[in-house]
């Protein structure tokens, strides 16, 4: 059987095309689009924190877990706790941290769904820093100032394909197997 060189070829152009959008469509950000800036600055709040006026009006994009939430009149205040953020734009767990800080936002951020322990991405400007008490020793608070708080979904438990509840099943003598 022959194939036509046109069809071959179109058929080809097709499935490059195909295998391209879908390799393009994986590699993304899931942030909203007025959230994916280009930030001014790649210092971590430990840096900032150094020296907050070097920093004063760059913008930032940094994310992390929720430490607390305040809301207010004016707005909510959060305290992060920073890790890297993945090629997603989303925080990677790990012992390594950035340090903390704050995010003002003039939205009202409902302290159910902002509880502590949850993963947001914030994109900012930095307004100087605060200082303030972690246990008894003083803690020195980049503050960004922001309209953009993500806040990601939830992970899923890891389940471990192989895991058996019902413990390893070993037959030793003679009898019957039994399952339980």
């Amino acid at each position: 059987m022959n194939i036509d060189p046109f069809w071959a070829r179109l058929l080809a152009i097709i499935a490059a095309a195909f295998v391209a959008a879908l390799v393009l469509s994986s590699c993304g950000s899931r942030l909203p689009k007025d959230m994916r800036i280009t930030p001014t600055t790649l210092a971590d709040p430990l840096q900032v924190a150094e020296r907050p006026g070097a920093y004063t009006n760059s913008t930032v994009l940094w994310g992390g877990r929720i430490v607390s939430l305040r809301p207010g009149r004016e707005g909510t205040e959060l305290e992060v706790l920073q890790f890297e953020l993945n090629s997603s734009d989303r925080p990677e767990s790990s012992q390594r941290t950035g340090g903390r800080f704050l995010v003002r936002t003039p939205a009202f951020l409902d302290p159910a769904l902002y509880a502590p322990g949850r993963e947001v991405t914030v994109a900012g400007t930095l307004e100087g820093s605060e200082t303030r008490p972690v246990g008894e020793r003083p803690y020195v608070y980049p503050v960004v100032v922001s309209n953009n708080v993500y806040l990601w979904p939830e992970r899923a438990p890891y389940r471990d394909p192989y895991y058996d509840p019902w413990g390893p099943r070993f037959y030793f003598g003679y009898g019957v197997y039994r399952y339980w």
